[in-house]
């Protein structure tokens, strides 16, 4: 017995001992080893100051990818802009660090990658007496067709939340001084993630097949175009000759207007921005911003965006998967730019209403019965940590009042804790 145990560990050293001088062995400890390398410390992100980066490495949708593909099914997925984004990392801070940051540089490095929910987390869970988990997607200047196409390729990702919160305003339905759609950083960094049914969906050749195993198991091998590309970029910069055609003729627009060539040193200065921790005075900062979205206003673009609006709760439906939309307060000033008899609060209000109701998609509206002035905003329409404390805790009451979105969070329906119930539709 214990000779043939003796004689089974002597193999097995010898194996060992084949395989550690193996070549291609040893290759391939060394490729994983060095693509968990990369996907541990994400080098090219470091790079976004630059300007070099590809859309993968935009602060503003780079998160998307990491969400839909990561493991975890959180029960909340939460869909937004900015206008959610923000507070919900304000008050995240507080809760970890006891404090936070205003200036611009930590919005855009920090804030706008931001994809979690402590703060509803806990609301949540402390009111439905169940641990709660979310997620925030809110993309920061997105609309209502980007939110279409995250929630159906979450979906396809095989995740399924119990609920969605779709955080809406006004500007979301028209906001047609941004990207066309289907040009949008949401649609051209989600366009080309496909998962295996996607793949076969489109009858792939077997290098095809190859190629996208490779790239999920190999960190360098699904972003080696991004790497080529920034090397491209960098190597224009330096001998001043443009990577394309269309580059060319942009810089010669440029040039005619008097602008000065990108310089590859020329970066963000991120490690010497002071950081702000107390809150500054609202000075009502991006009115121009709103007004332009408001007076460019495009009928076509407005019924694009409501149709799309139809397909999201159409696409949740499908699925059986509960949709609540959140209407975001703005300041009295911000909806004082809206044209009124063309695309005014009541039609916006009115559309929405009209599409959820089709769907039987709850409406909650805390502006209604809380009271939002301008104490509550850091700006002219994103609010601050006592606006967000107020806007998240309406949220979590309403979540918990509604008998059939309650019933999916906990799986009994039982409401614990619910406080007052904000306005709903």
């Amino acid at each position: 017995m214990s000779g043939g145990l003796s004689k089974a560990i002597d193999l097995s050293k010898r194996a060992l001992r084949r395989l550690a001088g193996s070549a291609s062995i040893l290759t391939l400890i060394s490729l994983f080893g060095f693509s968990y390398l990369v996907e541990k410390t994400q080098p090219l992100n470091l790079l976004f100051c630059t300007g070099l980066t590809t859309i993968r490495q935009n602060n503003m949708v780079g998160k998307l990818p990491k969400i839909i593909s990561s493991s975890e099914n959180p029960q909340v997925l939460m869909l937004g802009t900015s206008l959610s984004l923000y507070p919900m990392a304000h008050l995240d801070d507080v809760m970890k660090e006891g404090k936070t940051r205003w200036d611009s540089t930590y919005v855009r490095y920090q804030i706008c990658p931001y994809s979690r929910a402590n703060y509803l987390e806990k609301e949540l869970s402390e009111k439905l007496d169940r641990k709660i988990k979310a997620v925030n997607a809110s993309v920061v200047a997105a609309v209502v067709s980007d939110q279409y196409l995250i929630l159906e390729k979450y979906l396809k990702s095989g995740k399924k939340p119990e609920l969605v919160l779709l955080f809406m305003a006004p500007r979301d339905l028209c906001a047609n001084n941004k990207s066309q759609i289907g040009k949008s950083p949401t649609f051209e960094i989600l366009s080309d993630m496909q998962n295996f049914d996607d793949l076969l969906a489109t009858k792939p050749d077997f290098a095809s097949l190859t190629e996208f195993a490779i790239s999920k198991v190999w960190t360098y091998a699904a972003a080696r175009n991004d790497y080529k590309s920034i090397f491209a970029q960098a190597a224009s910069r330096l001998t001043g000759h443009p990577v394309d055609l269309y580059t060319a003729k942009q810089q010669i627009n440029k040039g005619e207007k008097g602008e000065k060539p990108a310089n590859i040193f020329e970066v963000d200065k991120y490690w010497e921005a002071e950081a702000v921790y107390q809150q500054p005075r609202n000075e009502l900062k991006q009115l121009n911003d709103y007004r332009e979205i408001y007076t460019t206003f495009s009928e076509e673009q407005f019924q694009n965006q409501k149709t799309f609006l139809e397909k999201l709760f159409k696409l949740a439906q499908d699925n059986d998967v509960p949709v609540c939309v959140v209407n975001m307060p703005l300041t009295r000033q911000n909806y004082d730019l809206m044209q009124k008899g063309k695309y005014d609060l009541k039609r916006f209000e009115d559309t929405v209403q009209e599409v959820a109701s089709r769907y039987q998609v709850p409406i909650v509206e805390p502006g209604k019965t809380n009271g939002y002035d301008l104490d509550d905003f850091e700006d002219c329409a994103h609010l601050n940590l006592k606006g967000g404390t107020k806007l998240f805790s309406a949220v979590a009451d309403a979540i918990c009042s509604n008998q059939r979105i309650a019933a999916r969070l906990t799986g009994s329906g039982v409401m614990v804790g619910a406080g007052s119930v904000p306005a709903t539709r």
